[in-house]
């Protein structure tokens, strides 16, 4: 039991809508395990030794606070990473967080969370059972330059954004094709489909065609690996995505690279 808890993540706190997404794609991926009430947390507080823990919260500071103290007491050698709903980017404005604490927002989970963990050679993760196209994204990809490339279809609604994309994927071997929403969808074995709603406007006639052109893509590339990156990111609209054939969302200032790295991790 000991060696097994050694190499776990304990999640406290809240864990409901986007953070109980986070923590049940976490439990395909590593062991967790949640200790809902302070008896809980007392009761095997002591007789755990876990690499992570992580406390959910998605609005409340003054909770958050209180837990953060609290396992900091009971687990003075663990790593501890507050995971943020969807409230906290505007919630924070008004109630910081203290700068020494590690924290990660509930989109993150895949180039934030993850990597946060995965950089503790004490944790192991193990293959995806959730997506397994996550596992085939970019598998065998390094980055250094490949002889045969593969390609990545990235869809934006202006052609500006095709520059950022064509500078960053051949960095990790991968040769982008670039179109416009709406347009026609060219033929290829693409391997990832990025699709960058970062400088989409509002529909001005309330007709909102992204869930749309998502599965488009997903009915012409089944087993492709479908990113979608968006300034906002918000739990309602990525269960819509994901509903459509989306398996990954990323923040406008998203970290690439990083979901490279963990996905190898997962496919190896």
């Amino acid at each position: 039991m000991e060696t097994q808890m050694s190499k776990s993540c304990i999640w406290v706190g809240e864990c409901t809508h986007e953070l109980q997404w986070v923590y049940e794609k976490l439990q395909t991926l590593l062991p967790v395990l949640r200790l809902d009430s302070d008896s809980q947390r007392h009761a095997f507080g002591k007789s755990l030794q876990p690499s992570w823990v992580l406390i959910g919260s998605r609005s409340r500071s003054d909770q958050l606070e209180s837990l953060h103290a609290e396992c900091s007491a009971l687990w003075p050698n663990s790593q501890i990473l507050a995971v943020l709903g969807s409230w906290w980017p505007g919630h924070r404005r008004c109630h910081p967080l203290p700068e020494s604490w590690q924290t990660r927002y509930w989109y993150e989970l895949w180039d934030g969370i993850l990597t946060d963990i995965a950089k503790t050679n004490e944790s192991q993760v193990v293959p995806s059972k959730v997506a397994p196209r996550l596992a085939r994204l970019i598998g065998n990809c390094n980055y250094s330059a490949s002889t045969n490339p593969r390609l990545a279809l990235v869809t934006t609604h202006s052609a500006m954004q095709f520059d950022f994309w064509k500078t960053l994927l051949p960095e990790l071997s991968l040769l982008p094709v670039c179109r416009l929403v709406g347009g026609e969808i060219p033929q290829g074995d693409f391997e990832i489909n990025i699709v960058d709603w970062t400088t989409a406007s509002p529909p001005s006639n309330g007709t909102d065609v992204r869930y749309d052109e998502i599965r488009r893509l997903r009915r012409n590339f089944s087993r492709a690996k479908l990113i979608v990156r968006t300034n906002f990111p918000d739990y309602a609209e990525w269960i819509r995505l994901e509903e459509a054939g989306a398996d990954t969302l990323l923040q406008g200032l998203f970290h690439l690279p990083g979901l490279v790295e963990q996905t190898n991790m997962l496919a190896s």
